[in-house]
């Protein structure tokens, strides 16, 4: 983003301006005396130049650093010396922190008719209809943004989220067949001129699909090349990703992001890591990276980690690993146990033609003050386990 030395520079071409105004032409008008600004020496407008620029530098920190209130009483102090399209986008910006999505499309509209040609303009106005959810403006705004030369990891990234919430991500694919000398160095997330490679789908005859550049998928891998250090844009990617199905290439990208974000983002990257490492059936590492979700989001590691277990016991199961889902199951009810557990743990315990363990994880869901009907149920196995127990 350049919006900050944008802003300084023509804040300080207004702040020459303002000084350097002719005294007026008719002797007949009554004139306030010149102030001490208007007659300021070189060194003085120096001095007066850089005040500015500090003050406007610090709107911007405010802005970085989330305190909208300070940022919005600073415009105010600044006045003329701001120019009209850099104070409305301002607070704009500002409003947007506050959470008035409404007062900051306001200002953000009379930005962008103030200076239709600014690019980043249109990106923040994109935002604020992002925020109130009017997502087919909000992709135009990103649109705009684009055509008046506006390039940003920041831009692909809300663009592909907007892309995501409105449509399929899928939407618009196509196959094409390439000659073989140009599919040298293809691979999924390849940007072309008129879209982005997504997976080969008969190698012998190179045929790939392509998603198309209006499309969530292209946004959020453009994105990641546009700036490959911001950790958002893989994310994003993975995100993205991981909707359309392609999983292994989501693992890749929430790899690269969780080296580049921190605290609730590295929360939600490992957790929809984890997901995709479901999905694909790894289910070991879909609870490592269970773990590490908790970890960064400072949640209730009992009750997440004990989810995390059942989830992977079942995927264990529905796969025939018996040994795996036990041992799963027994983590979670150490984590947090509860009645249904147990008798989830007893139930898979016996169908390994292991009752004597069965029996003791019975009696543990007995001392957790089961429901009338639980303790039926407890009984009944009580009695099928006292019976296999005899058999064998």
């Amino acid at each position: 983003m350049t919006s900050r030395t944008l802003c300084i520079g023509l804040a300080l071409t207004t702040a020459l301006c303002t000084m350097a105004a002719p005294a007026h032409a008719d002797d007949s008008v009554t004139r306030t005396p010149p102030s001490s600004e208007e007659h300021a020496t070189p060194s003085r407008r120096g001095a007066l130049l850089e005040r500015a620029r500090s003050q406007i530098t610090r709107v911007y920190d405010d802005l970085e650093q989330n305190q909208p209130q300070q940022a919005l009483l600073r415009i105010d102090e600044l006045g003329p010396l701001l120019p009209d399209g850099e104070r409305l986008v301002l607070k704009g910006r500002a409003l947007l922190q506050l959470g008035n999505a409404r007062q900051a499309r306001k200002h953000l509209i009379e930005a962008v008719q103030n200076r239709p040609q600014y690019g980043e303009y249109h990106y923040w106005l994109g935002i604020a209809y992002q925020a109130g959810s009017a997502h087919s403006l909000a992709i135009e705004s990103f649109r705009q943004a684009s055509l008046k030369g506006l390039e940003s990891a920041e831009l692909h990234v809300a663009w592909a989220q907007s892309l995501a919430a409105t449509e399929d991500v899928l939407r618009g694919i196509r196959r094409e067949r390439f000659e073989p000398e140009e599919t040298e160095g293809f691979r999924p997330g390849t940007i072309l001129r008129d879209g982005m490679l997504v997976d080969c789908v008969y190698p012998n005859d190179h045929e790939w699909v392509i998603a198309p550049r209006a499309s969530a998928l292209f946004h959020a891998e453009k994105a990641t090349q546009v700036d490959p250090e911001h950790g958002p844009a893989w994310l994003m990617a993975g995100q993205v990703w991981a909707r359309a199905g392609f999983h292994a290439v989501a693992v890749e990208r929430f790899q690269s992001a969780a080296a580049l974000v921190g605290g609730e983002d590295a929360a939600r990257c490992h957790q929809l890591w984890a997901e995709s490492l479901y999905a694909m059936g790894d289910f070991d590492k879909f609870v490592d990276h269970a773990k590490q979700a908790v970890r960064a989001s400072g949640g209730e590691p009992a009750l997440c980690l004990a989810e995390a277990y059942d989830r992977a016991a079942k995927g264990h199961a529905m796969l025939g690993r018996s040994v795996e889902s036990i041992n799963c199951l027994k983590f979670a009810c150490e984590l947090k146990p509860t009645v249904q557990r147990h008798l989830q743990l007893a139930d898979a315990l016996m169908q390994s033609a292991r009752p004597d363990e069965a029996t003791v994880k019975l009696k543990a869901a007995l001392k957790l003050e089961p429901t009338r009907k639980e303790k039926r149920l407890i009984r009944n196995r009580l009695l099928q386990t006292m019976q296999l127990s005899r058999a064998g």
